[in-house]
């Protein structure tokens, strides 16, 4: 949703801009900019800045000395701005080939601008933008905040409002929910408690969402919300398979440039607004699947949950735990008074759908040892290993194990 510095050559006033080297940094937020009129130190300009800006330099000060713009980039980077832009004219004839060269190895977006062009039309532009996007985004994220959240009798206010920024809500939506993988671990990990590189880690957790969506060219509302980010995603990604591929670019781009792994749920796809509610509690539902299913990195749709549908809409812990009981207490406790894990037994067992050969070769023991065990499971839980509909009711008890130990209250 910000303004990146492949945006602003689409600004009036910078018709005449050139992109220099960089090209790979173009997906580079600008928060704002900062110009320097006349260079006297190129480490001391670091100091100035808290990253994020486009920087202006009208040239006055770089001499002749081909290493002073290079060696100014190096500096600049490591202070994380968005961009560079330098003014070519009486002062920089032409951009040398060493500060070109930084800028695409560090990924430095870097412009020239004709010394002609008023610094000051140059800057209030993009610093409008800038403010203009920002105005749109608050505006977006309370839309989608009362969509989700709030109740509303006609759907009518938000259509109109939503479609002057671009996007239809007239057709069908779904809601599609990422989040960051043992957040709080990793933090700790890294010894990342500030307030600040939290909320930079999550602002470009942000970003690399937004940059999928715009790769393939998805015109959808979002918003952060605690390790995750909310997507109200169109019509057109009801289709998995492009769903599947969104989640795919993701996923890469968290690893990429956070170094962490995302699980996902995504919920159904309703016409009406008023039905989003249903598909964020859905998607809500499908994700905390999709972190039993798996420690991190799984991704759930919850038209596929199957069984899981039933139980996540029980609303009857003591019920269900009465059921795991009578189907499986005697096993639980004779394993945890033996030392045994005939539970583990029988749950890959029935996950290699009573293949004694497979589930043998997965518990690493001999098909005899098996067979024992298996005996063993049908004489204390009084089911039946031959019996489809006990391989069932045994199959369902183990899920609602899952259930009430990572997914309920």
């Amino acid at each position: 949703m910000a303004v990146r510095c492949g945006d602003i050559i689409n600004l009036p006033s910078l018709q005449k801009i050139r992109l220099v080297a960089g090209a790979d940094g173009l997906d580079r937020n600008v928060r704002w900019v900062y110009a320097v009129e006349v260079l006297e130190d190129t480490l001391q300009v670091s100091t100035w800045l808290n990253g994020g800006e486009l920087l202006f330099l009208t040239g006055i000060g770089l001499k002749e000395d081909a290493q002073l713009l290079p060696e100014l980039i190096r500096s600049v980077a490591a202070k994380n701005i968005a961009g560079l832009v330098v003014f070519t004219g009486p002062y920089v004839k032409s951009i040398a080939a060493a500060a070109a060269n930084a800028a695409d190895e560090l990924k430095i977006p870097l412009f020239e601008l004709p010394w002609e062009v008023k610094l000051v039309e140059v800057t209030h532009e993009i610093c409008s933008a800038i403010i203009m996007k920002e105005m749109e985004e608050r505006s977006l994220h309370n839309l989608l905040e009362n969509i989700l959240f709030s109740h509303f009798d006609s759907s009518d206010n938000f259509r109109q409002i939503t479609a002057l920024y671009g996007y239809n809500l007239a057709e069908p939506h779904r809601v599609l929910i990422a989040d960051i993988d043992d957040f709080e671990s990793f933090l700790k990990s890294r010894a990342l408690g500030g307030e600040k590189e939290v909320i930079e880690l999550k602002q470009r957790f942000q970003k690399v969402v937004q940059n999928a969506l715009a790769r393939y060219n998805l015109k959808a509302l979002s918003m952060p919300r605690s390790d995750s980010i909310i997507i109200l995603l169109p019509a057109p990604v009801d289709d998995d398979n492009i769903v599947k591929k969104l989640v795919d670019q993701i996923r890469k781009g968290v690893a990429e440039r956070l170094g962490l792994t995302v699980s996902v749920g995504i919920g159904n796809c309703y016409r009406e607004l008023k039905e989003m509610k249903k598909s964020l509690h859905q998607a809500e539902q499908a994700l905390q699947v999709a972190k039993r299913d798996r420690a991190k990195n799984s991704t759930r749709f919850y038209q596929n949950l199957g069984i899981y549908r039933i139980l996540l809409g029980y609303d009857n812990r003591p019920e269900l735990e009465s059921i795991f009981r009578e189907m499986l207490g005697e096993l639980v406790q004779y394993d945890r008074l033996n030392g045994t894990d005939l539970l583990g037994t029988l749950e890959v067992f029935l996950e290699e759908q009573g293949n004694q050969i497979t589930a043998a070769r997965r518990l690493f023991i001999h098909r005899n040892t098996l067979a024992y065990r298996l005996q063993k499971i049908e004489s204390i839980s009084g089911f039946s290993m031959s019996s489809a509909e006990d391989c069932f009711n045994l199959q369902l008890a183990l899920k609602i194990r899952k259930l009430l130990a990572q997914i309920m209250p």
